[in-house]
């Protein structure tokens, strides 16, 4: 059967005219060619079937030992089982248990030729991460979309176990891959295997000093006394060539063993460049990568290093929203409330109005949780500062009830 696919180029009409005659090699690049153009999920002329997926089931029908036409289709169902979430939001419950039935079927097809491609090639490193990275992920196992009362048929632990046994085949043939140390060390963690998960993780910022996830996660073992010398040693030394990335891995390992100052003067060092996954910010550290981090912490009840992140996130942008909200639900004391008010005037006499604000909000709230005595109290500490007091109580005067 002919494909439809106009605008097509020269190329692909001579690899639908190949495919087309049943060869199986040129059936499998034409599915994984139009799978990268977009046209992947544009279906089959006639038909529910995509045409990237019509083409590589083509190839394997021609070919059942096609290993990587195996881990193309795989591939391409993961895709078409996430696409499923898209419709998601805003459906009732009868389509919401099609989507789901869906999703399923596609995650688990994907999950059958992943282990038909290492049934014909043992060793398919495509394979073996593409199985590993599928079994890893929680939300592809039905728990974004399973309301209150269904029951979940996933065994998670089993499921985990079998995720961990692949990402070590992984790195038996492989022990440098940094991503497959990352994950493994992950999948572990989930399944409670803590200390091998922190061998793991330490291995990982050994080999990638710019992974500050990685690190965020080692340094909660390094808190715990776990040893964590080796990759201290790689990230000082790319954070002395100014990787910002590196910085911020250094700065989580130093503070979560209590060397807080150094931590600090490192945050406060010029980088080489920013932060690259932050196309938009020119900061080489943005508050916004700060404020992640304490929320992180918080998220594992590390409440004080929390706190510690999320100050030094606004002493770099006093007026950011996330943290100040994060501020705001953290266990902080007066001083601590001084500290941000004369980072917030500071900012406000540059003209920062979200900085005005914040600095009005908090005075405000002080005033009704603590007293008149505290108040003045802020709004002297934001007058030694350079603070406009009239200003700022002109501000509660005209708005008495916004928060």
């Amino acid at each position: 059967m002919a494909i439809s696919a106009p605008g097509a180029d020269d190329g692909l009409a001579s690899l639908r005219q190949a495919a087309e005659a049943d060869r199986p090699g040129a059936a499998r690049h034409l599915g994984h060619q139009l799978s990268l153009l977009g046209s992947g999920l544009v279906f089959q002329a006639g038909t529910t079937t995509p045409q990237a997926e019509h083409w590589l089931r083509r190839a394997l029908d021609l070919d059942p030992d096609d290993a990587l036409a195996a881990v193309l289709l795989a591939d391409l169902l993961v895709r078409r089982a996430d696409l499923t979430t898209a419709f998601w939001q805003g459906s009732d419950q009868g389509e919401r248990t099609e989507l789901y039935r869906q999703f399923r079927a596609h995650r688990d097809e994907a999950l059958h030729w992943y282990r038909h491609a290492l049934a014909v090639a043992p060793s398919s490193t495509a394979a073996i991460t593409g199985l590993a990275m599928l079994l890893s992920d929680d939300l592809r196992w039905g728990r974004r979309f399973l309301e209150p009362e269904d029951t979940d048929p996933d065994d998670r632990p089993t499921r985990l176990a079998e995720a961990a046994h692949w990402w070590r085949r992984e790195l038996s043939a492989h022990p440098d891959n940094a991503t497959a140390t990352c994950q493994l060390a992950d999948v572990l963690a989930r399944n409670g295997q803590q200390a091998e998960a922190a061998h793991w993780l330490r291995r990982t910022v050994e080999l990638d000093p710019q992974n500050w996830r990685a690190a965020l996660d080692l340094s909660r073992h390094a808190a715990q006394g776990a040893d964590c010398t080796t990759a201290e040693r790689a990230c000082r030394e790319l954070a002395e060539a100014g990787d910002p990335q590196a910085v911020i891995s250094l700065a989580l390992l130093l503070e979560s063993t209590g060397r807080t100052a150094a931590a600090d003067s490192w945050l406060q060092r010029p980088t080489a460049r920013p932060l690259p996954r932050l196309l938009f910010d020119s900061d080489p550290t943005p508050s916004s990568v700060l404020t992640s981090l304490a929320r992180k912490l918080l998220d594992h009840d590390d409440v004080a290093r929390a706190k510690w992140w999320c100050l030094v996130a606004l002493r770099r942008t006093p007026s950011s929203h996330d943290a100040m909200e994060l501020f705001k639900v953290l266990p902080v004391d007066e001083q601590d409330t001084a500290t941000v008010v004369t980072w917030l005037t500071r900012a406000a006499n540059a003209g920062d109005q979200r900085a005005v604000g914040y600095l009005t909000e908090l005075v405000r709230e002080q005033d009704q949780g603590a007293g008149p005595a505290q108040t003045g109290g802020l709004l002297h500490t934001a007058v030694e500062h350079g603070g406009t007091i009239d200003h700022i109580e002109g501000v509660l005067r005209q708005r008495p009830h916004q928060i």
